[in-house]
């Protein structure tokens, strides 16, 4: 029985004492806009700094004008990204990749788009993130419109939801839903791109954007999943 009382004590102590595990933005988010030329031959170069926190998560949105081959490499510090989802469209391709751990420092975001067509790429870095499953589901949405829409079910209180969207010559993007727009670059093409933020709030959570003419677009999103929590690891020290 003191057994029992010392086990239900220490788990209630965990349980008022640990915060709910949580992901949070790290540092600026930084954009830019890149030749046909560059995108071609990997010159691409986006400096982006990342800061010391634990559980980190370095998350690549990267969008182009499609001709033949979409964007088929990401790498941050000269170091692979892995694709988490993709979605094309004739004239769009966007698509949302990220590394688990990434380097600490200034280092540059190189994409490849091996073929000669303009592109966007767009960083941010993350802490709190799942180091074996750091993404949910993906919802992505494509087509010729003046806006997307996509809910996202796969997301819970404490974690954050990424938003890519481009289209093609429609104008400036506006975020809706619960997105929050970080920051937005354009192509001599024109190209529009945005990289989007909402807070997971339990599911589902729905995010959009609108712009001005109906045209090709292309917009994917997912949930940054959170690392376990220290009351999660209690318990199963516990139950081992």
């Amino acid at each position: 029985m003191k057994r029992i009382l010392l086990l239900a004590f220490l788990i209630s102590s965990a349980l008022a004492s640990l915060a709910q595990a949580a992901v949070t933005g790290k540092d600026a988010a930084a954009i830019a806009d890149f030749t046909a030329t560059q995108c071609n031959d990997g010159t691409t170069s986006l400096s982006y700094t990342t800061t010391t926190g634990a559980d980190l998560l370095v998350v690549v949105v990267a969008q182009e004008t499609l001709l033949d081959n979409p964007i088929d490499s990401v790498t941050f510090n000269s170091l692979a990204l892995t694709k988490h989802t993709s979605i094309a469209t004739p004239g769009i391709f966007v698509s949302i990749w990220y590394r688990i751990a990434p380097s600490i420092g200034t280092y540059n975001v190189v994409a490849d788009a091996n073929t000669s067509v303009p592109c966007i790429i767009a960083a941010r870095s993350y802490s709190g993130a799942h180091q074996t499953t750091p993404f949910g589901a993906a919802v992505t949405s494509s087509g010729t419109a003046t806006s997307c829409s996509v809910e996202i079910t796969d997301t819970a209180v404490g974690e954050i939801i990424v938003f890519g969207v481009t289209d093609y010559n429609g104008g400036t993007i506006t975020p809706g839903g619960a997105a929050t727009e970080l920051v937005e670059d354009q192509t001599v093409t024109p190209m529009y791109t945005t990289y989007n933020e909402a807070s997971g709030a339990g599911s589902p959570v729905t995010v959009s954007a609108s712009w001005a003419s109906s045209v090709y677009f292309g917009c994917a999103a997912a949930s940054v999943q959170a690392a376990p929590s220290a009351a999660d690891n209690f318990f199963r020290r516990r139950v081992q």
